[in-house]
């Protein structure tokens, strides 16, 4: 589903001024989401009304060194073809945060509810969050993960392609509400 209100929000970001579909990747980590000690701050500025997610209001921080793993929701969705989440090894850490209403959570962190990966619509625009460090630190294990490439890969082809679905089994559904 398409976010009517925050349609017109794009401007508001420097990097997205003009155009006419922007897109955006927000990833985890000590400094992202709310983040350490709420460093992070996103949900109090403009970027809370393209995330799709929403922020927690205190430190979100979730860390372990036996480390979390994923779990999928959305089988079907293009981000997660041909991906194994069962066989992603621990990430020591992520950012928590709540689903956002009319936005998809693709998977889940295992033993919660908990959005590993989240997207959404907003304008012409499609939005996707990562609630972990892609790299080196959280993502140590990660980086080496045999499905690493593809995962990302087919992440931004997801977010560059013209497809205004955030489903493709949603994609008639959005693209009457353009």
């Amino acid at each position: 589903m398409v976010h009517k209100q925050a349609e017109n929000q794009w401007h508001r970001l420097p990097a997205c001024d003009g155009a006419e579909h922007a897109h955006a990747m927000f990833l985890g980590g000590w400094l992202s989401f709310n983040g350490k000690m709420g460093k992070g701050g996103w949900g109090r500025t403009g970027l809370k009304d393209i995330l799709p997610v929403t922020c927690l209001d205190i430190e979100d921080l979730r860390e372990s060194t036996e480390g979390f793993t994923g779990s999928t929701v959305a089988t079907e969705h293009p981000i997660l073809a041909n991906v194994d989440l069962e066989t992603m090894p621990p990430i020591l850490g992520y950012n928590i945060v709540k689903p956002r209403e009319n936005c998809e959570v693709l998977a889940t962190w295992n033993g919660t509810n908990d959005p590993l990966l989240a997207v959404g619509l907003f304008g012409q625009g499609k939005v996707l969050a990562y609630t972990s460090d892609p790299a080196p630190h959280w993502g140590c294990n990660f980086v080496y993960w045999e499905d690493y490439q593809r995962f990302w890969s087919q992440a931004i082809d997801w977010l560059v392609t013209n497809s205004p679905s955030v489903h493709t089994s949603n994609l008639k559904s959005a693209a009457k509400e353009f």
